[in-house]
């Protein structure tokens, strides 16, 4: 339609300037265009709009159009541990838990809590202990296996499975010397790729499955999306195991010489749910009592 009004716009002023030019019948005042010749010139108007078009847009095709998925490398976010502080409760995960990504793409492991965790690759080898016992002369007779607290990465951060590699200790304060803020790899072969904190050992363990370019995969945005999903969905669980961790604190116990033993819980957990309290956290006790 906006091509017929600026052609029709073209022809009045043509019609005004050279009556007699083709196509337009010089006996009437007004203007009138022949069928045939509006037509070609809308046909040759599109084709040359259509081709420009082309020409700035370019070629497309499905690589184009599927959004990167695998065509282009992508960083993937999986989030060490969460935690509410509001109910102190902490989750001991990695979010997503298992998580497919392409070939060349990277993981970034991201800290997600104060609780201390660690992204440990051990291709093969057992999991080191998390304490060792200290050089004579220090202070403490243990201290934590230098083989878990310093970050150990193949070159560039590719790794290909091969190798033992470590984040290092995630802890609540980045700046620190032995505590790190985030781990990135890049995977460069399909497969799948185990991996598990020292600190917490099997019960805190992830899953890279690497694949082929092909394949399609959710984005980046939805796994992240997914994995704060997941996260709401375990700490929505806290108060139901706060009554649980209530309900399973022993009665106090009365003793032959007339004094009381209470009992005291020190922290629970529900799966990777773990409640930093004391149950009960206030307790009154007469002299001569007992807490354990």
């Amino acid at each position: 339609m906006l091509l017929l009004k600026s052609f029709r716009g073209m022809v009045r002023w043509g019609a005004a300037r050279c009556p007699g030019w083709p196509g337009i019948a010089s006996q009437q005042r007004r203007p009138i265009v022949k069928p045939s010749l509006v037509q070609g010139s809308l046909v040759v108007s599109l084709a040359a709009l259509t081709g420009m078009f082309v020409w700035l847009v370019g070629p497309t095709s499905a690589d184009d159009n599927d959004q990167g998925r695998g065509r282009r490398p992508q960083t993937y976010t999986v989030l060490v541990g969460a935690e509410d502080t509001d109910v102190g409760a902490t989750v001991v995960g990695f979010f997503p838990e298992n998580l497919r990504i392409h070939v060349g793409d990277t993981v970034h492991w991201q800290r997600n809590t104060h609780e201390i965790h660690t992204v440990t690759f051990l291709a093969g080898t057992p999991l080191p202990p998390f304490n060792v016992p200290a050089p004579p002369g220090l202070p403490s007779p243990q201290m934590h296996n230098p083989l878990i607290t310093f970050p150990v990465a193949p070159a560039g951060g590719q790794y290909d499975g091969t190798t033992f590699a470590t984040s290092g200790i995630f802890g609540p304060d980045g700046e620190a010397q032995f505590e790190v803020d985030s781990f990135d790899l890049t995977f460069t072969r399909p497969g799948t790729y185990n991996y598990v904190c020292a600190v917490h050992g099997t019960v805190m363990s992830g899953q890279i499955i690497v694949v082929d370019r092909h394949q399609r995969i959710p984005s980046p945005g939805q796994v992240n999306q997914e994995a704060r999903r997941a996260i709401a969905e375990v700490l929505d669980a806290a108060p139901d195991a706060i009554g649980l961790a209530e309900a399973e604190v022993p009665p106090p116990t009365q003793n032959a010489d007339g004094t009381t033993t209470y009992h005291v819980l020190v922290g629970y957990a529900v799966g990777q749910l773990y409640l930093d309290h004391f149950f009960p956290e206030e307790l009154t006790v007469q002299p001569g009592d007992t807490v354990e």
